[in-house]
């Protein structure tokens, strides 16, 4: 079982203070009909990852409907330049059709979708955790792409000694794309800022 890099939990504590990786209560999704969850089938993080998003994701009073939709690699297949897809291609558009068959059958609107750190699909293809929230912002905007109209999500769980669920915060991955490395760590590096998100999720 692959292990988070001590590189990668750097990563994950300045992305935490920049607000990229936000803590998911409080980012709780209208799901009048349910949600379609994308996400990898890891057995050893599976049950933890999909208990933490119905405590976390659902409003009280919408039905707890989740849709699953769990091949290896999650929604790291979606994109299409994604090293995941290109390794595994037929996995890639499998996914992407059951996404628009689940939104036909089910009539749901809302879209999570997960991945995880570590992952062993990812560490194939030699990605580390900045690679894959990069991927996860790709498959949002390529399933957007193909569903119009849909509610997408982005989670991220992180497994290094601890478990928690991370929401991907759109806006504020774009402004950490934009920054250098240096600049990134200057503004949140270990050394100016302890480390965010310690929600209960």
């Amino acid at each position: 079982m692959p292990r988070v890099s001590e590189e990668d939990k750097q990563t994950i504590v300045m992305m935490e203070a920049a607000g990229v990786l936000q803590d998911v209560d409080g980012h709780r999704l209208e799901t009048p009909n349910g949600a379609i969850f994308v996400g990898c089938g890891d057995a050893d993080q599976s049950v933890d990852l999909i208990s933490r998003t119905l405590q976390a994701i659902f409003v009280e009073g919408d039905p707890v409907r989740p849709q699953l939709l769990f091949l290896n690699g999650g929604a790291l297949l979606i994109p299409p330049k994604s090293p995941v897809r290109i390794a595994y291609p037929e996995d890639g558009v499998a996914m992407c059709r059951n996404i628009r068959k689940a939104r036909a059958l089910k009539g749901i609107s809302t879209v999570l979708l997960k991945a995880h750190v570590p992952c062993g699909m990812a560490a194939e293809a030699g990605l580390g955790v900045e690679d894959v929230v990069r991927l996860l912002q790709d498959a949002k905007l390529h399933v957007r792409a193909e569903n119009p109209g849909v509610i997408i999500a982005c989670l991220l769980h992180v497994d290094n000694g601890s478990k928690r669920l991370r929401f991907l915060h759109g806006a504020s991955w774009r402004e950490w794309s934009a920054l250098s490395p240096k600049e990134r760590e200057r503004r949140y590096g270990a050394s100016t800022l302890t480390p965010a998100g310690t929600g209960t999720f």
